[in-house]
């Protein structure tokens, strides 16, 4: 609404009403078998998800539709190969088949199309011939037979689709000339077999052409005779030498010497000599800790012979000793050729690091404000006192009081163990009595007893019902029931709290007998109100007849005060026999304010 003046004290008034239009928002699922497609907004779609598209509404505002494409069950789809023979059939879906080809069978009598495919595939069956010639002395295989007679030969041979192919081979056997010679050289030489020089033993043929056009064959039989060739392999330890053909040798390589054979063709003899590599050791010593046996010795072995055996003056074997004293170690290696070596290990004694303790107790029982300091001109220790974390720092603190093992390592991995002593103070503790219970407006006092010294600081909360604040015993008087919780510190800060709980019974203690006898016997002489220590005052207290005259009144007085009470007269004149009623104001210590009434019986 817009106000506007077009003319002093003229006002005009135009409205303008704003209508929000709501966009609508709209959304369906469709269901396709796998494979399937579907158009959704006018796109053909076949994957899985969430399709949205936005149009524009009449009221101009956009609406978004969105459409959940989903699978159902899958289209299934079968594909199998049958094959027959030539001449054969076969049963395809119901009807018996005998020409190649893809038959199909549609089923949608589900929710998706099951599809069948089945490819019918015929095979021919084979006879086949040939005909082969060889030479006299020839042989030729034969459907797996070696045969050399002229012939018809056959075999069936079934296929792959159970269809049997015959293949049939006609044999001519041709007459054919054999010629031979012997040729003998020895291993080292080398022999002239049609025209290519060889040593190798064996059958050489060569063919040439005759006139029937079967080859004439010649054959050279090469025999190679052997030249005797020896060898050995001596092995020497580093150092050592031996005799070889009348010399000694004592570097390794290849001696040869040759001898003649009986069959004329000469022999040789060779040695193969290798010279071991000297044995050496390569020594990993760790020292041992002072006052310990944590010495250790590991070795590397190079040359000789690998298959080494380590033995020790000590009685142990192997590569490596552990736990060890101060001392020389004597190691004696034996290769697999049985070449030795003798070595010599010293495992030092290392020296325990020089430190000193300082220790500060915790201030209080069950503090966590002790510490130990280690004092040391050594460098590069590592401290712990649990075993298992190390730090560089030589300073512990807010420890609680107990044992602690101390350990100090050193560089060399050695570890110095002492114990250490954190004392525990005495436990500062301060007692209250038992819980208790009171009635309203009495009063007690709380006892507090402690193993503190001096300088003991009370402090009691709620103090409000206390008769002191920070006294060991003050005067408590609750108008409610309380917890009272007493604080107390030492000179060094140390607490102690203890608590007790007053109940508080409010059982208004107020007496109004129900009959006297003003008679002067000095019994029941007076009608007044009784009450307990919880009671403040009586604000009012009033007696009427039976006719609802008021034949007594008083007010703000004590109880328990026979001054202020009724006598049994009215106006200066004794009241018969009668029940009058009674009616007052108590005001207990609590600041309640309770109404009593009643009825009394008057004796003469």
């Amino acid at each position: 609404e817009v106000v506007g003046e077009n003319a002093p004290g003229c006002f005009s008034v135009d409205t303008i009403i704003i209508d929000i239009l709501p966009s609508l928002v709209t959304k369906d699922t469709v269901s396709v078998c796998q494979g399937d497609t579907v158009m959704i907004f006018n796109n053909p779609e076949t994957a899985e998800g969430d399709y949205t598209q936005t149009f524009s509404a009449f009221n101009g505002c956009d609406s978004t539709h969105t459409t959940t494409l989903i699978h159902t069950t899958d289209t299934i789809v079968t594909d199998q190969m049958v094959s027959i023979c030539q001449g054969d059939s076969a049963m395809v879906f119901g009807n018996f088949e005998y020409l190649a080809g893809e038959y199909a069978q549609i089923d949608t009598s589900g929710s998706c199309v099951l599809l069948d495919r089945i490819e019918l595939e015929v095979r021919d069956t084979a006879a086949t011939f040939e005909m082969m010639t060889i030479c006299e002395l020839d042989t030729i295989i034969l459907f797996g037979q070696e045969v050399f007679e002229s012939g018809m030969y056959s075999e069936v041979y079934a296929s792959v689709a159970g269809c049997d192919s015959t293949h049939r081979v006609e044999l001519t056997v041709i007459d054919s000339v054999m010629t031979s010679e012997i040729i003998t050289i020895c291993e080292n030489e080398m022999a002239d077999v049609f025209g290519t020089p060889t040593n190798q033993a064996g059958d050489y043929f060569m063919t040439f052409t005759g006139g029937n056009t079967c080859d004439s064959t010649h054959m050279i039989k090469l025999e190679v005779l052997p030249v005797a060739e020896t060898e050995e392999t001596i092995t020497l330890c580093a150092g050592e030498s031996v005799e070889i053909f009348g010399n000694l040798e004592s570097v390794t390589g290849d001696y040869s010497m040759s001898f003649a054979a009986a069959n004329a063709c000469d022999s040789t003899h060779t040695v193969h000599l290798e010279v071991l590599d000297p044995i050496t050791v390569d020594l990993d010593i760790e020292p041992s800790c002072a006052g310990e046996s944590d010495g250790s010795i590991s070795t590397l072995v190079f040359g000789g012979q690998p298959g080494y055996t380590l033995q020790w003056n000590n009685g142990q074997s192997g590569n490596s000793l552990e736990n060890l004293l101060p001392g020389t170690y004597e190691l004696t290696v034996t290769d697999q050729n049985n070449c030795m070596a003798e070595f010599s290990a010293i495992v030092e004694a290392n020296i325990a690091a020089d430190v000193s303790l300082g220790t500060v107790d915790p201030d209080c029982f069950g503090d966590a404000n002790g510490s130990i300091t280690v004092e040391t001109d050594v460098e590069d220790l590592l401290y712990s006192i649990d075993g298992e974390f190390f730090q560089a720092t030589p300073v512990f603190e807010n420890l609680l009081a107990g044992d602690y093992e101390l350990q100090v390592q050193d560089a060399e991995g050695c570890i110095t163990i002492m114990e250490v002593n954190l004392a525990q103070p005495l436990e500062l503790i301060v007692s209250l009595p038992e819980d208790m219970t009171i009635h309203l407006g009495d009063s007690v006092d709380i006892q507090s007893v402690t193993n503190g010294l001096d300088s003991i600081v009370y402090s009691w909360l709620p103090w409000e019902s206390l008769s002191c604040q920070d006294c060991p015993v003050p005067v408590a008087s609750p108008l409610v029931s309380t917890n009272y919780v007493l604080s107390i510190v030492d000179e060094k800060g140390c607490t102690a709290v203890d608590d007790i709980y007053i109940e508080v019974e409010k059982d208004r203690r107020v007496y109004i007998p129900n009959a006297f006898s003003p008679d002067d016997d000095g019994i029941n002489d007076i009608f007044y109100i009784n009450a307990g220590i919880d009671v403040v005052e009586i604000r009012s207290f009033r007696v009427f007849d039976r006719w609802g005259n008021m034949v007594y009144e008083g007010e703000n007085f004590r109880p328990n005060d026979p001054s202020y009470g009724w006598d049994g007269d009215f106006n200066g004149k004794p009241m018969n026999s009668a029940v009058f009623v009674y009616y007052a104001e108590v005001l207990f210590v609590d600041g309640l304010t309770e109404v009593m009434k009643g009825e009394v019986v008057l004796v003469r």
